[in-house]
C-alpha cells in the first residue's frame, strides 16, 4: 500500500521538528555546561591553591624537622591537617551596614596568606601592611577595589559588565579608593600617589576652577589682575603670554587657553585697562644703578635661591617666575617697587622682602632691566588691535582667569569648574564624552580631560578647560586624585577623620613649598638647598635648619619669622620677611617639631618651654661655667656682644652667632647636645672643635658631663660679656680653682 504525498508532507515536516528540537536541546546543553563551568572555575582556583598551599606547607614541615624547634613542627603539622580537611566552597564576607556581599575570596583564598607573595592574582597574597589596618573580614574587598562582589565568573566580579558603573580599579589607580574612608590622605601609609596627587591639585594651582578637600586658606594662585599697565611693558607682551606662555616662559605653570585672535584682543583691552587705585608707585630711574653690581647682588642677596635669570635654567620650582625675560617684561619704576616691598603692591604675595639698601635695589633692577633675547623681545612686539573690554570681562569669568588672578575690589567670582567630589559621584552616562573615541570608563575620561580637553569639545558643550603642560606621572597622580575624592555614606566605624597631625603636615608641606624655604635652607639632612650651588664659600650658604624646633626656643622662632634678626651680621645674605599671619608662624613652628623623631619629640616641648631660673644653681657652678668659657676661648670665633662687634684677625667665613643671644634663643638642652657632639647637632661641615669627647666619643677631659652642664648653664645665665682669657691668667685661675669642692 503506498504513502499519500499529504502523508509523506506531515511526516517531514514532524521529523525537522525533532531534528530542529534535538539541536536545540543540544545547543542549550553545550551553553548550561559552558556557563557551568565558567561559573565554577572558582573551583579550578580552589584546587590549585590547596595543591600549592600543600606542598609548600609540606616544605617547611620537612624543614622543620630538619632545623626548627618543636613549635614549627606541631604549627605546620597542623596547618597541613587544616588545609587538607577544608572542602571547595563559596566564600563570602557580608557587611550589612556597608552594603557589601563580596565572593571575591572564593577565588583569592591566597589574599592573606604570606606564602603565596610571588606569584600572579588570584593566586597571591594581598600587601600585608594594608591588610593589617583592614582585614578583609571588616572590609571586605569592593570597598577599596570596586567590582561586583556577587559574582563568581571574572568578568562579573570584576564588574566589567555593560550596565554595571563601577568596575574593578587598575592597580595604578588603587589609591583613589583611599579617599572615599580617609578625609585626608596626607601622610597615610600606602597613599603616597593620592596624597601626592592633592598636593600637585594644590600646587598646579587647580583650586582656582575646582573645590575639593584641600588645605585651608589657600591664596589666589597668582598675581592681581589690578595695574598690570603699570607692570606689563606692553600689550603686545600680554597678549603673546596669553597666546603661547611656554614659549616666554618654557616651563611656567600658565595653562594654554585656545583663544581666537579677536578674543585674545578683547581679553588683553580688558585685563590692560584695569586699575589699582591702592598702587602708590614712588618715581624711580633704574639707570641711575649698576647692572654689574646688580648681578653680583642677584646671587649674594639670595634672589638667586628662588629665581633663575638664565632661559635654560628652571628656578627653585616651576611656580617660581623666570626672570630671564624680566627687561623685556617690567617696566622699570614697578621693579624697583616690587624689590622694595612686595607687600605694598600686592598686600597676598608670597615674595618676601629682603634687607636692602635703596643703592642695592636700584643695581638689581638695572641689572634686570638688562635680561632679555632679542629675538625674543621682537616675538612680543607690535601693534594689538583694540579690543572690546565688555566682551574681555566676560571672557575673564568664563575661561576661569579669576580663578588664579583676583580683582581687587570685585566681589569673588564663582569657581567655573565643578568640584572633585562632584565629578567622583557621576554616573557614566553624565560624563560628556562627546565624540571622542576615549574608551568608557571613568579613569580614561578623567584622564584625556586633563591631558588633552578639546577632544570632548561638542556643539552644545563648550569646553573651556585650557591646556596644561604636565608629565604623564602628574597626569596619573591627578586622575588618582580625581577620581573617587568624596566620602562615602558609610557608618563611622569605616570613616577616619582628618586628624590633627594629617592636616599639620599638609599645612606644613605647603607653606616650606609656598615661601620656597628649600632655597636656602638645609630641612632634611642630605638635601642640598638650591643657593648651594651658587655662593662661592660654604661658610655663606644660610645655616642648615635640620631639627629646628630641637635646637631654638618655640617663642625665639615666632618672633624671628615675624621680624628676622641678622644672626650672622657679616654674611651679605639675609633671611627676608615673609608676608606669614599670627596661625602660619605657630603651624610652621609645630610642622617643623613634628619632622623630628618620635624620641626627641618626647623630650622636647612646643609651643612653650620651662624657662630655667638662676636661682636654681649654685654661683660656683656658673662661675665655673665662665672659667671653662673663657679658658676654651670661644670668643675667637664667637661674638659676644650686645652690639654685635666682631672678634678682632679672624676671617668672616671662620665666624659663627653671637653668643649673647644664646639665652633668648637656644635650647638648655641642645646646647649640651651640640657641646657633645657638634657635629651630630650642627651637621658634618661645623668648624667648632670637639672639646669635651672625641667624635667616637671618648672623654677628652676629667668629668665632661660636669663641665658640659656648668658651661652651658652660664651661656644660658650670660648678662655681660666676659673678659678674654690670658695664657698667665689660665695657669693661675687653675692653681687656685678648689675642683674637687664641685
Amino acid at each position: 500500500m503506498s504513502t499519500s504525498p499529504k502523508i509523506k508532507a506531515k511526516f517531514g515536516i514532524r521529523l525537522l521538528f525533532v531534528i530542529f528540537t534535538l539541536m536545540l536541546a543540544g545547543t542549550l546543553f553545550l551553553v548550561a555546561t559552558g556557563e557551568k563551568a565558567r561559573r565554577d572555575h572558582w573551583r579550578g582556583y580552589q584546587k590549585s591553591y590547596k595543591q600549592i598551599y600543600t606542598q609548600r606547607l609540606a616544605d617547611r614541615l620537612s624543614h622543620a624537622r630538619e632545623t626548627g624547634p618543636k613549635e614549627d613542627i606541631e604549627a605546620f603539622t597542623r596547618m597541613l591537617d587544616e588545609v587538607n580537611a577544608s572542602s571547595e566552597k563559596i566564600d563570602v564576607v557580608f557587611l550589612p551596614d556597608a552594603n557589601v556581599s563580596d565572593f571575591c575570596i572564593t577565588c583569592h583564598r591566597a589574599m592573606g596568606n604570606p606564602l603565596f607573595q610571588e606569584g600572579q592574582p588570584p593566586l597571591k597574597s594581598h600587601p600585608a601592611g594594608i591588610l593589617k589596618y583592614h582585614p578583609i573580614s571588616s572590609f571586605g574587598c569592593t570597598l577599596c577595589h570596586h567590582g561586583q562582589g556577587v559574582g563568581l565568573t571574572e568578568q562579573k566580579a570584576h564588574g566589567f559588565e555593560e550596565n554595571w558603573e563601577s568596575p574593578r580599579l587598575p592597580l595604578k589607580y588603587i589609591q583613589s579608593s583611599c579617599f572615599e574612608c580617609h578625609e585626608n590622605v596626607v601622610g597615610l601609609q600606602g597613599a603616597q600617589k593620592a596624597a601626592m596627587g592633592k598636593t600637585l591639585f594644590v600646587e598646579k594651582g587647580c583650586y582656582g576652577c575646582h573645590d575639593a578637600r584641600t588645605s585651608y586658606n589657600l591664596p589666589k594662585f597668582s598675581t592681581p589682575f589690578n595695574g598690570l599697565s603699570r607692570k606689563i611693558s606692553s600689550k603686545a607682551w600680554l597678549l603673546k603670554w596669553i597666546q603661547e606662555p611656554a614659549k616666554i616662559r618654557p616651563a611656567t605653570l600658565m595653562p594654554k587657553f585656545r583663544l581666537a585672535d579677536e578674543q585674545l584682543n578683547d581679553l588683553v583691552a580688558y585685563l590692560y585697562a584695569i586699575e589699582d587705585n591702592q598702587m602708590k608707585l614712588s618715581l624711580a630711574d633704574e639707570r641711575k644703578g649698576s647692572a654689574e653690581k646688580g648681578k653680583t647682588a642677584f646671587n649674594q642677596k639670595g634672589c638667586v635661591a628662588c629665581h633663575s635669570e638664565k632661559p635654560d635654567v628652571v628656578g627653585l620650582t616651576r611656580r617660581v617666575p623666570l626672570l630671564s625675560e624680566a627687561g623685556i617684561k617690567f617696566k622699570g619704576d614697578w621693579l624697583v617697587n616690587w624689590i622694595s616691598n612686595p607687600a605694598a603692591i600686592n598686600p597676598d604675595t608670597w615674595m618676601p622682602r629682603l634687607e636692602l639698601t635703596d643703592e642695592e635695589i636700584q643695581n638689581l633692577t638695572s641689572y634686570l632691566r638688562t635680561l632679555g633675547d632679542p629675538e625674543m623681545k621682537k616675538y612680543v612686539s607690535g601693534i594689538v588691535p583694540e579690543g572690546n573690554q565688555e566682551n574681555g570681562a566676560r571672557l575673564a569669568q568664563s575661561m576661569g582667569c579669576l580663578g588664579c588672578h583676583q580683582i581687587r575690589g570685585n566681589a569673588e567670582p564663582a569657581k567655573v569648574g565643578i568640584s572633585v567630589a562632584e565629578v567622583a559621584d557621576k554616573r557614566m552616562e553624565e560624563l560628556p564624552f562627546g565624540s571622542s573615541k576615549v574608551p568608557h570608563t571613568k579613569w580614561d575620561w578623567i584622564e584625556n580631560k586633563i591631558t588633552n580637553p578639546a577632544i570632548y569639545k561638542a556643539e552644545n558643550m563648550p569646553m573651556s578647560m585650557p591646556d596644561f603642560n604636565l608629565s604623564p606621572e602628574e597626569v596619573e597622580q591627578l586622575t588618582v586624585f580625581y577620581l573617587f575624592n568624596r566620602l562615602l555614606k558609610l557608618p563611622e566605624k569605616y570613616l577616619v577623620k582628618s586628624s590633627d597631625p594629617s592636616a599639620l603636615t599638609e599645612r606644613g608641606q605647603w607653606m616650606l613649598s609656598h615661601f620656597n624655604c628649600r632655597g636656602c635652607h638645609m630641612l632634611i639632612s642630605g638635601e642640598t638647598p638650591r643657593i648651594d650651588g651658587f655662593l662661592l664659600k660654604k661658610s655663606l650658604v644660610p645655616p642648615r635648619i635640620v631639627d629646628e624646633a630641637e635646637k631654638v626656643q618655640p617663642a625665639w622662632l615666632y618672633n624671628y619669622l615675624n621680624r628676622p634678626s641678622a644672626m650672622r651680621p657679616w654674611l651679605s645674605i639675609r633671611m627676608p620677611t615673609f608676608n606669614m599671619g599670627y596661625e602660619d608662624r605657630s603651624m610652621l613652628i609645630r610642622y617643623m617639631y613634628s619632622l623630628m623623631a618620635d624620641e626627641k619629640q618626647k623630650v622636647v616641648t612646643v609651643p612653650y618651654e620651662t624657662a630655667l631660673v638662676k636661682s636654681d644653681y649654685a654661683q660656683e657652678a656658673l662661675d665655673m661655667g665662665e672659667y671653662r668659657f673663657r679658658s676654651d676661648k670661644c670668643m675667637q670665633c664667637h661674638p659676644v656682644s650686645f652690639t654685635g662687634e666682631l672678634p678682632e684677625g679672624k676671617k668672616e667665613e671662620d665666624l659663627s652667632i653671637n653668643l649673647m643671644t644664646v639665652k633668648s634663643r637656644l635650647r638648655f638642652a641642645w646646647i649640651k647636645n651640640f657641646l657633645r657632639n657638634p657635629d651630630q647637632y650642627a651637621g658634618a661641615g661645623t668648624k667648632m672643635p670637639f672639646v669635651y669627647y672625641t667624635p667616637d666619643k671618648a672623654p677628652r677631659i676629667p668629668d665632661p658631663e660636669d663641665w658640659i652642664e656648668r658651661t652651658a648653664l652660664f651661656m644660658m645665665f650670660m648678662e655681660k660679656v666676659p673678659e678674654p682669657m690670658k695664657t698667665e691668667e689660665t695657669t693661675r685661675e687653675v692653681q687656685t680653682f678648689d675642683f674637687n669642692k664641685y
